[in-house]
């Protein structure tokens, strides 16, 4: 699996694609394995630190039978009318994602 750095927490990871190519599923060993595609990575750079240690404390949390896949749950507007996302996470099986 190649490897990089784990967008949530920093440290390392690997990560293999999943989804016909289109998804990663990423495994670091604080946040354990989630899956994510790759307008979400990009959003997750973006995201306050604070948000992304809510995404990392939920993955570690699963047992091994899931994984987190975190999505985008919202296209809105901010106040001055620019597109917003909005991130939002559930877990899922984990041999869904092989």
């Amino acid at each position: 699996m190649p490897d990089q750095n784990c967008p949530l927490c920093g440290g390392p990871a690997t990560f293999a694609l999943v989804d016909f190519g289109r998804a990663k599923r990423i495994q670091c060993a604080v946040c354990k394995t989630f899956v994510v595609y790759p307008d979400v990575e990009r959003l997750i750079a973006e995201a306050p630190r604070p948000n992304r240690e809510a995404m990392s404390k939920a993955a570690s949390a699963l047992s091994d039978e899931f994984v987190l896949l975190i999505s985008i749950t919202a296209d809105t507007k901010d106040p001055s009318g620019r597109a917003k996302q909005t991130l939002g996470w559930d877990s899922e099986p984990a041999d869904k994602w092989q």
